[in-house]
């Protein structure tokens, strides 16, 4: 072997080394160990200020500041969760039938899903496969104590044994609160 392959895996193996080694220590004593005192006290300083600074940024939020990210995390949550109800309700195929159905559970209320159950047993003859797509969620009405609609435009793309077709439609959700937690209520397709 060429001595330059050699001394490619000698650095190779120091680099694996060093970061082993950086890994297990604490950075504080490899600081202290090769740097004079002063020196580590400033860099962990500075390590240090940037965590409170982040905590201050934090504390030095007034109750409506909190309030409103709050919110706006919920409303985050309940687009991903519409969007994720809607997708899985509205895709299908033949070789895993009621698997999406079964997924929801946990977004939908139990009388929701006991009608899913029972509409996942009556699926049309011929029918092989429902992709569903959503486009951007919106919030159309937000009640942080009751409940909560969003609406999407999606396309599904419907495959039978006589041929495919496309669809654009609307879809609604429809969130309940109940026991602090937001489960899909009702939703509508059009």
């Amino acid at each position: 072997m060429n001595k330059k392959y050699y001394y490619i895996i000698i650095v190779i193996v120091i680099v694996i080394a060093a970061i082993i080694l950086v890994n297990l220590f604490d950075f504080n004593t490899i600081f202290k160990k090769y740097f004079n005192q002063k020196e580590a006290e400033e860099i962990n300083g500075s390590l240090d200020n940037k965590e409170s600074d982040q905590e201050e940024v934090e504390q030095g939020k007034s109750e409506e500041e909190k309030q409103e990210q709050k919110i706006n995390n919920l409303k985050s949550q309940l687009k991903i969760n519409a969007r994720v109800f809607i997708e899985k309700y509205g895709s299908y195929s033949s070789y895993n039938k009621e698997s999406n159905y079964n997924e929801l559970n946990s977004l939908v209320t139990p009388s929701l899903f006991n009608q899913l159950s029972n509409e996942a047993e009556n699926v049309q003859e011929g029918l092989k496969n429902i992709e569903t797509v959503t486009a951007s969620i919106t919030i159309k009405e937000f009640d942080i104590n009751d409940r909560v609609v969003c609406e999407t435009e999606i396309r599904q793309n419907i495959e039978k044994e006589e041929g495919k077709e496309v669809f654009y439609k609307t879809a609604q959700v429809i969130f309940k609160k109940i026991n602090s937690e937001w489960k899909i209520n009702n939703f509508k397709i059009n």
